[in-house]
């Protein structure tokens, strides 16, 4: 897979992001601490979260599986991710790139009614996008259809959502709960209610995740400092699919961060 096929779009934006898995009572924990120094992402539907579902693609071989598998230094998702109760108005289209520590994400608005659409071959053209919106689909699609890429799983969690409160760190914290996946082979978000199963984690809690854009704040330093023995690579998508396709589900998906 060439991973220099990533390149070419404009940034949405570059951060870098570290995963804790916590237990609940720690995560209750972080709640507390971090309360003065955030608050609710306004993007939220309700106060206390909202859901994440997300439609994953790869490749015929799962190359993007593998490469995450291997920890590739450049390597990337593509997703169709909606927030919210479905169903609504619009989903995001979205290509998220890591190459070494940080993590750059570009997406694009899309009407829900247009998703089997494109992932069946629609043109962007045919949507009125413009600028960056239209940029960033097209090159989800260009590289859907470069490494024909098709749905493969669906993953959902319960998110509460937070950012700071000092707008210059955009600084952001979600802690994800209730994760759970299933085997998507159509283009659908929606999922069926008898087939979820709870996707591979290292036991009962939660996923916090931070996310900087250059500089850590005060509160996340120190929340850094106090949660290290918490910290962990994880990634939903990796550990939904190790399942999926037998892996061995103690080790995939997840790992300890050297300190």
């Amino acid at each position: 897979m060439s991973h220099a096929s990533a390149c070419g779009a404009p940034v949405l934006f570059k951060r870098q992001e570290m995963k804790y898995w916590l237990p609940e009572p720690v995560a209750q924990r972080v709640h507390c601490f971090a309360a003065p120094f955030v608050e609710q992402d306004p993007a939220a539907e309700h106060l206390a979260g909202q859901r994440v579902t997300s439609l994953y693609l790869d490749t015929p071989g799962l190359d993007f599986y593998r490469c995450h598998l291997a920890s590739a230094a450049d390597r990337f998702k593509l997703r169709v991710r909606y927030y919210g109760d479905l169903p609504g108005a619009t989903v995001f289209f979205e290509v998220k790139r890591k190459v070494g520590r940080l993590v750059d994400k570009r997406r694009a608005l899309v009407p829900l009614a247009n998703v089997a659409g494109l992932l069946a071959g629609m043109s962007a053209s045919d949507l009125p996008l413009e600028g960056a919106q239209a940029v960033h689909l097209r090159r989800f699609l260009y590289l859907m259809g470069l490494h024909r890429a098709a749905p493969k799983l669906v993953v959902t969690c319960w998110r509460s959502s937070y950012v700071s409160l000092e707008a210059w760190d955009k600084a952001r914290a979600t802690l994800d709960r209730n994760i759970a996946f299933q085997a998507a082979s159509t283009a659908s978000l929606f999922g069926d209610p008898s087939r979820w199963r709870r996707t591979p984690a290292p036991g009962p809690g939660a996923l916090l995740e931070l996310k900087f854009s250059e500089c850590l704040p005060w509160w996340m330093n120190e929340l850094t400092n106090r949660l290290a023995r918490y910290r962990i690579a994880y990634s939903k998508y990796v550990a939904a699919m190790s399942m999926t396709v037998g892996d061995v589900a103690d080790d995939a998906g997840r790992r300890r961060v050297p300190a």
